[in-house]
């Protein structure tokens, strides 16, 4: 079941812990705060999960690899070892959930996307590019866009594929089943330099995760002049794009500066 938080009065703003991240030694950070980035409706973080319930320091850094449903980060490089200094690295699962939710990575107040979330992030069009000498691609449109970083993916048996590509899960599942073979798997995103798209993978391999927030606005009184800016589109609270202004009912206008406002009638 998907659970929608409704706030009106907050004006949302996430706090991020920049984590001097190594297995072993103490966690030092210093919180600073990210207002995401809307797109087509949907507020996402411009950072990946690092540490669990953390994000990385900059959007051109990988975070850590996540097993599906699972809570425990994986380096990005090898040395393989978890964000619990662990090595052993779990092969055989076979999960059959329907969602991801309760071991969750995303920091409070954000969750792993959905597969209709990252179909409308991959629909909102993207571009190759490199950012502080990482590769990547540029999704949405400007001024409302965000870099995912290209940093490969571990295999379902831990083996670390570090080609230039971006592997990003959902929290959806897909079921694979044939007369010889029936195996639970898993939506997620997948992008290289010449093209990004939908595809499955095993829960025991290893992906990015960029998260998103149900708090998709983030404001109730907007600092611009709603009058001289241009409405680009009207969405409903799960992010979908409506055909017309609705007549009553909660709903989100999104303007061409990139500033949303939340209207209820």
């Amino acid at each position: 079941m998907l659970k929608i938080r409704l706030n009106f009065r907050k004006v949302f703003a996430t706090t991020i812990f920049l984590a001097g991240f190594s297995v072993g030694n103490t966690m030092s950070q210093t919180a600073i705060t990210d207002e995401g980035v809307v797109i087509d409706g949907i507020k996402w973080a411009t950072r990946n999960v690092d540490a669990p319930g953390t994000f990385s320091s900059a959007p051109e850094k990988g975070g850590m690899f996540y097993q599906w449903n699972r809570q425990e980060g994986w380096s990005i490089t090898d040395p393989r070892v978890n964000s619990n200094g662990e090595t052993y690295w779990y092969s055989n699962r076979t999960d059959s959930e329907d969602e991801w939710t309760d071991k969750d990575p995303c920091p409070a107040g954000w969750r792993v996307p959905t597969e209709a979330e990252l179909r409308s992030l991959n629909d909102a069009g993207s571009t190759w590019t490199t950012r502080s000498g990482v590769s990547g691609r540029l999704f949405g449109t400007s001024p409302n866009q965000i870099f995912l970083p290209a940093v490969g993916y571990r295999s379902s048996n831990g083996a670390l594929n570090a080609s230039v590509n971006g592997s990003y899960w959902s929290s959806t599942r897909y079921h694979l089943y044939s007369s010889t073979n029936s195996s639970w798997m898993y939506w997620e995103l997948f992008f290289y330099s010449s093209h990004s798209g939908m595809t499955t993978g095993h829960p025991a391999s290893g992906s990015c995760v960029r998260c998103v927030t149900d708090d998709t606005t983030g404001i109730n009184g907007i600092s611009f002049d709603a009058e001289t800016a241009t409405i680009a589109g009207y969405f409903d609270i799960l992010g979908r794009k409506l055909k017309a202004e609705p007549t009553k009912g909660l709903y989100i206008i999104q303007y061409d500066n990139g500033k949303s406002k939340k209207v209820m009638k």
